[in-house]
């Protein structure tokens, strides 16, 4: 025995049918799904409401909202936004690598792009420059010329020459900063002996001093070796 709905506002055009499942519905909590025979529509009674008429997606919708659980409920909605979320994050990174591309292309094409590359090049080239020229080097200089100082005073006043020398140049290694020894050829020293103290003639053997370009400080610059060490 099915018990029929008393509520008086129904239309009157539904049958002892739609009128029995509503009144179920009154009584229970169950949902009930009633199929018209002369038209086949398809209505639910929930709590003594009738729905009718209703299309497949919404009767679909009315049963999962009475009959699935509110959590499972959230965890399918959030489901479906997960979903979303991963095929909307392929399509972001895509849109912003394309952003950065286009950044890039806009730098590097940008004539203010290569003139501060210019100018770190050339200061980088610089500092890289400066850092060796002060680094210290050995370097050897031959066929450097021996200069006799005072010898035209010597000729005049006392009448004598200096002759018979067992060398015209001499080899030096010398050592002292490549700003320095880099700028420095054999032409630009000179072996200097001082013979304007010689009072008579005899033979000896006498050391010589280098002498540098007025521009160069030769505080700066040691003397490692000398050949011949004396003249």
């Amino acid at each position: 025995v099915l018990p029929l709905t008393s509520n008086t506002n129904l239309s009157p055009d539904l049958g002892t049918r739609h009128r029995a499942g509503i009144g179920m519905s009154e009584h229970s909590d169950a949902v009930i799904v009633i199929v018209s025979e002369e038209t086949g529509g398809i209505s639910i009674a929930v709590d003594g409401m009738l729905k009718r008429r209703l299309s497949p997606d919404t009767f679909e919708a009315i049963l999962r909202s009475e009959l699935v659980p509110a959590e499972e409920q959230q965890r399918r909605r959030w489901d479906i936004i997960v979903d979303f979320v991963k095929k909307l994050n392929p399509l972001r990174r895509e849109k912003q690598h394309e952003q950065k591309r286009r950044r890039y292309n806009k730098i590097v094409s940008s004539k203010a792009f290569w003139i501060i590359i210019s100018l770190l090049a050339s200061f980088l080239l610089w500092t890289y420059i400066m850092s060796t020229e002060e680094t210290t080097i050995e370097m050897t200089f031959s066929n450097v010329k021996v200069v006799y100082q005072g010898a035209d005073d010597l000729r005049a006043t006392r009448g004598l020459i200096v002759t018979g020398a067992d060398a015209d140049t001499v080899s030096v290694r010398l050592k002292g900063t490549r700003r320095v020894l880099g700028n420095l050829s054999s032409a630009d020293l000179s072996a200097v002996i001082d013979v304007s103290g010689i009072s008579q003639a005899r033979e000896m053997q006498v050391s010589y001093s280098l002498q540098y370009p007025t521009n160069v400080d030769k505080s700066s610059i040691t003397v490692l070796s000398k050949s011949p060490e004396t003249i």
